[in-house]
């Protein structure tokens, strides 16, 4: 083929997301190919600047409060877009098998993916709920797993400096993860008690539920902060990085942590080369425990008597289990690899189970095979679009991305005024943004992108056009 192929890849959380895109578009990377990167609520403005490309991405829902439509959807379509689903929260679900039937469903809502377009899976479970999906075409579902896991195992290796600066930074250290962004929302809680959020008072079922999930994850931050005040005095020449979730209040674990000397917050980047790095790691409920054991980290799960969570059974699976300070200090003075400790930890009978959520845990996963997944649906999209050339006029993209990172600029200032004026409404909304979705700077992508490049022998090229928007070619 040689007509131009654009690439949009939208980023809503830049720690989760900007990597595993830069891998694809690095895997991906030919002369005929071109890759839009930017924050994801931009993609749809420059659907109608970009003719005839393939959208990877989970965001194509149109939101209207807990609604959701499928005009965003028929949008790309109508602009000779081809779609290709990668969910960022593919098997990260509470209750048992039923509810997560629900959620695989829930997460694309009312919209009817047509073929050639790709739904890509994390494992095997999923791709069965949507082959027993009415209106879904089982030609559409691809049983790929997720490339961003690829990166804790077959290309682990590109974060070697990274891991080599953070050992520099903090020496010997453990790696605390948090997920308590329901409890501890950076929205604040006149925002987070809102219809918008899931707070529905006249449904009394999804109320109580809601109130349910906010009251175990308010329980778990104070349980944490605690626990890393009793541990870090056990371990002085160890320090102890708290990692907050994107959407949490970062604030309230630097203010409680202050004054003590080997405590650090720090939520910069992928959480990859973090685990490369640290003696251990340990949380309650993260993905993070995941990427850890796939990584080789030493994983510790921190499930005390009193701490109430959540059913998200799958993450606390990953591990050895802590059920208190003391056992926590027991494993940490331990020697050892820990992916042996990872795996072992699971109770045999739950191994297949497990495999069938995420394709990287199934018995004889070759690690790397869910990126080829992607490069080879890729390929077969292509062939499915019509052959006009693809128009990419880079001043207007550079105003469209222009004008959108300004917006987000006004808006960020005026939340911090209504917060000085008034507390709760819309305030935290731009911090939570902020905190998502951190923006593109040349020299830094540049450096990201010329690693992941290097993987594969490629040179990608790199125009950040402004802090939400960049192509690489």
């Amino acid at each position: 083929m040689t007509d131009t192929v654009t690439y949009l890849l939208p980023v809503e959380t830049t720690a989760r997301e900007l990597d595993y895109k830069l891998l694809i578009a690095a895997r991906l990377r030919a002369p005929h190919r071109r890759f839009i990167l930017c924050r994801d609520d931009l993609a749809p403005e420059l659907l109608g600047l970009v003719h005839r490309g393939i959208y990877i991405g989970q965001n194509i829902r149109s939101r209207a409060g807990l609604a959701a439509t499928n005009e965003r959807y028929a949008n790309l379509r109508a602009a000779g877009f081809r779609l290709m689903h990668l969910d960022e929260e593919g098997a990260i679900y509470a209750g048992d098998e039923t509810e997560w039937a629900h959620w695989v469903r829930q997460r694309l809502g009312a919209i009817s993916v047509r073929s050639p377009d790709m739904m890509m899976t994390w494992g095997a479970f999923q791709a069965r709920v949507l082959h027993e999906t009415p209106g879904v075409d089982p030609a559409t579902v691809v049983t790929s797993g997720h490339p961003r896991f690829d990166l804790c195992q077959a290309y682990l290796r590109v974060y070697d400096e990274e891991a080599a600066a953070l050992r520099r930074q903090y020496g010997d250290f453990v790696l605390c993860n948090t997920n308590f962004g329901t409890g501890n929302s950076v929205l604040g809680s006149k925002t987070f008690f809102s219809t918008v959020e899931g707070y529905q008072t006249a449904n009394r079922a999804q109320r109580l539920a809601f109130v349910r999930d906010w009251r175990a994850s308010a329980c778990g931050a104070p349980a944490f902060v605690a626990l890393i005040h009793e541990i870090c005095d056990e371990f002085p020449q160890v320090h102890f990085v708290i990692r907050p979730h994107p959407v949490e209040d970062h604030e309230l674990y630097r203010v409680t942590t202050r004054g003590l000397k080997n405590v650090s917050v720090d939520a910069r980047g992928s959480v990859i080369p973090y685990l490369a790095a640290c003696r251990a790691m340990i949380h309650n409920g993260c993905t993070t425990a995941l990427e850890g054991s796939l990584a080789g980290a030493r994983v510790l799960t921190y499930s005390p008597p009193e701490f109430e969570r959540g059913s998200t059974w799958i993450t606390n699976i990953f591990g050895q289990q802590c059920h208190s300070a003391r056992e926590v200090c027991e494993k940490l003075q331990q020697s050892g690899t820990a992916q042996s400790d990872a795996f072992t930890a699971i109770p045999a009978a739950d191994r297949a189970r497990v495999g069938t959520l995420i394709r990287q845990l199934e018995e004889g996963y070759t690690p790397g095979t869910a990126l080829e997944h992607v490069v080879r649906c890729a390929a077969e999209m292509e062939l499915g679009l019509d052959k006009h050339a693809s128009r990419l006029p880079l001043r207007r993209l550079r105003a469209a991305g222009i004008e959108h990172a300004a917006r987000s600029k006004v808006f960020r200032h005026i939340e911090r005024f209504a917060r000085i004026v008034r507390r709760g409404g819309r305030a935290g909304i731009a911090r939570r943004n902020a905190q998502k979705f951190t923006g593109f700077s040349q020299d830094a992508l540049h450096r990201r992108a010329d690693a992941f490049g290097r993987l594969f022998g490629q040179s990608l090229r790199v125009h950040v056009l402004s802090t939400t928007m960049a192509i690489l070619e």
